[in-house]
């Protein structure tokens, strides 16, 4: 069975190379015959290094319950830019699941309150409850340089899930 993990690097048959893969956005993944189909959506955090993300690694490990259709991570983006990238990077995938994480870009911009970042976030689970898919938010990362910033936007991102009963995957 042919199963995909969209990071642009990975196909997990055992067999086809890398340089054989179809890019990420081709469009001309495999039909998944198992799992939930889901759509990474973020920032660099999620867009991951060399190809390798949290994301990435989550859908690998899940055993086949979360198949990716989409990475859809970019690197120095905040919020807004990635709410603005919703209706290409997400809703042509059809996914089921889409795991949110956003805002670490944020906390470093003057222009971007926590209030903008919340409000982002609950636009992007709105977005993804239309299509018919689950939204899941994750925290952000720790950072030695903003800890008790990262603490207030997770607590925000926190009760913003519990007010609209959306989980909250606390990575922190």
């Amino acid at each position: 069975e042919n199963v995909w993990i969209d990071n642009d690097l990975v196909k997990c048959d055992g067999v086809t190379k890398v340089n054989d893969l179809p890019r990420a956005g081709s469009l001309t993944y495999a039909p998944l015959t198992r799992g939930r189909r889901v759509v990474g959506l973020g920032d660099s955090i999620t867009a991951g290094g060399n190809g390798t993300s949290y994301y990435d690694i989550a859908c690998f490990l899940s055993g086949g319950s979360m198949m990716s259709v989409k990475n859809a991570g970019a690197a120095g983006e905040r919020t807004g830019a990635i709410l603005a990238r919703f209706d290409t990077d997400v809703t042509p995938y059809s996914p089921d699941v889409v795991i949110i994480l956003g805002g670490t870009n944020d906390l470093g911009d003057s222009g971007y309150t926590r209030a903008i970042s919340v409000a982002n976030i609950d636009a992007m689970i709105t977005k993804t409850r239309a299509i018919g898919a689950i939204p899941i938010v994750v925290s952000l990362p720790p950072s030695a340089t903003s800890r008790a910033k990262v603490a207030i936007y997770n607590r925000a991102y926190a009760n913003l899930c519990a007010t609209r009963r959306v989980r909250f995957v606390d990575i922190c």
